[in-house]
């Protein structure tokens, strides 16, 4: 039932809303409850993600935001060849797309629903419209950015993101512990260029706060050695960090993370001098990053972290 609801959906729709992790739906309710004047399609296609994001997506709607989107997981409905298939096929017997609403601008799926539509909204996933070169790449559609960065660019139109319907999650009276630590997980070592060479990263951050309880989030992608990660506590959440630490009876006195977008949310969200929030600025050129080229945009995000607040390690 769920396969021919769907393909009845991509034939007659001529709007589209496309997301591919969980801070991306968060942005889109966001966009939603901000504009409740547009009549907006509820009806959301996740591609092809991973199933640590998948799951979290199916928490929040669920558990947390309780919304009435219908929401098609496409890797539970179509085979990803099917899935092409099939786009292939609505690009011929379809007039352009009306409208998209697209979680990333850099999905090879959502692209060709970019490519296809009059008008298009961004919700900005992660820092990559940050980055200029990202940001001349979609300069030649009829967009508009959803975006919780002060980004200026006279090229581009911006609607602010200022994360209210995530904000109200947040509890009235929360404790501080001084003597915890929240440390971001990150994929940045996942890759056999950089294999194991985050050791010195958390020796550093364990020396440093040494005295302190350090729970470790690890990042969607990212695979735990146990060994490696001895002397920390290893937590698993179902939600986006955000939502986890918006819930929180007690929040650390510290929050770290490598190049996060989540320490620039969790800065603006949070709003407390009390509690720091620290970028690992390690050396990028101290590894090797042929399977990143873009990876110089960690070092215009740093100082975006560094005029909103967020802390240099190093």
């Amino acid at each position: 039932m769920k396969i021919f609801k769907c393909m009845l959906n991509l034939i007659l729709s001529r709007n589209f809303n496309l997301i591919n992790s969980p801070f991306q739906f968060l942005c889109f309710v966001e966009y939603y409850k901000t504009n409740k004047n547009i009549n907006l399609n509820n009806v959301i296609y996740v591609g092809y993600c991973s199933l640590s994001s998948k799951n979290q997506i199916k928490q929040t709607n669920k558990a947390i935001y309780k919304t009435n989107f219908e929401i098609f997981y496409l890797d539970e409905i179509f085979n990803i060849k099917i899935f092409h298939f099939i786009f292939f096929l609505l690009k011929k017997i379809k007039r352009k797309f009306l409208f998209c609403i697209c979680g990333t601008a850099k999905y090879y799926l959502f692209k060709e629903f970019v490519k296809k539509s009059k008008k298009v909204i961004f919700l900005d996933e992660g820092f990559d419209l940050t980055y200029k070169e990202n940001q001349e790449k979609i300069e030649k559609y009829d967009s508009k950015i959803f975006t919780i960065f002060d980004i200026e660019n006279k090229n581009l139109n911006f609607i602010k993101n200022n994360l209210n319907y995530l904000k109200s999650f947040k509890k009235k009276e929360t404790k501080i512990n001084q003597n915890l630590v929240f440390f971001l997980g990150t994929s940045f070592f996942e890759s056999e260029n950089r294999s194991g060479e985050i050791k010195k990263y958390l020796e550093d951050v364990n020396k440093r706060f040494s005295y302190k309880e350090i729970q470790y989030f690890p990042h969607r992608s990212e695979k735990i050695d146990n060994e490696l990660f001895k002397k920390f506590k290893i937590m698993s959440i179902d939600a986006p960090i955000e939502l986890h630490v918006l819930n929180c009876d007690q929040l650390p006195a510290i929050i770290c993370g490598f190049y996060s977008t989540a320490l620039f949310t969790l800065k603006r969200i949070i709003n407390n001098d009390k509690i720091k929030i620290i970028n690992i600025n390690f050396s990028l050129d101290s590894h090797n990053w042929d399977d990143s080229p873009d990876v110089e945009k960690h070092l215009s995000f740093t100082k975006i972290l560094n005029k909103n607040g967020v802390e240099n390690f190093y």
